[in-house]
């Protein structure tokens, strides 16, 4: 009986050490960055740096910045596609705005995050997706604004903003599309570079 107790302890004893290195070397697994990912990030970084030289100069809109947590009229460098194909009655339009900071009164604007906008315009209303981006490629935040328009001129609080759950299926979906449209070369069938010429959308 001692013998068989014995054997029954030392199966048990060998089923815990191999079940802790199993969870150890998962562990360790999970913990590196997928080659995707890893390859996506080094992507990234290239497209903000390749921004922040030939972006157009920019600003955050007074009236959106503070959504995004933001200063109002942030200098930023920016990408605008604004030649997308009018859809019915709606102008589709893309922005990509690299947002600065000046640390200090002498010292260099630099980068802080990026920030996404897909939207549109149409006679009788506007919508539009803001995405807040850190420079690591990763969402901070989202909201959505839409708002009235007549003959073409915004009408004035009419305005409404709704704040995203970031960690919703739907929301980090849309991002990764909107994402990728800029990090691949389809946004360069619409925009160029244009040295020395500031953009006309604040």
């Amino acid at each position: 009986m001692n013998t068989v107790i014995r054997r029954r302890l030392g199966l048990l004893a060998i089923c815990a050490v191999s079940g802790a290195f199993f969870v150890e070397a998962h562990a360790a697994k999970s913990a590196k960055s997928s080659p995707s990912s890893s390859k996506t990030t080094s992507r990234f970084s290239s497209f903000v740096q390749k921004l922040n030289i030939e972006g157009a100069d920019d600003f955050m809109r007074p009236n959106t910045a503070p959504f995004l947590a933001l200063p109002p009229n942030a200098p930023s460098k920016a990408y605008v596609v604004d030649t997308l194909a009018r859809e019915g009655d709606r102008q589709p339009e893309k922005l990509c705005k690299l947002v600065l900071e000046q640390p200090a009164a002498d010292s260099k604007f630099t980068p802080t995050c990026i920030v996404l906008i897909n939207g549109f315009t149409a006679l009788e209303t506007s919508e539009s997706y803001h995405y807040k981006v850190g420079l690591d490629g990763k969402l901070l935040a989202a909201v959505q604004l839409s708002g009235k328009y007549n003959n073409g001129k915004p009408v004035r609080g009419s305005g409404v903003k709704t704040d995203l759950d970031i960690n919703s299926p739907e929301v980090q979906s849309s991002f990764k599309k909107e994402l990728d449209f800029w990090l691949s070369v389809m946004y360069k069938k619409y925009w160029k570079p244009k040295t020395g010429v500031k953009t006309a959308q604040n």
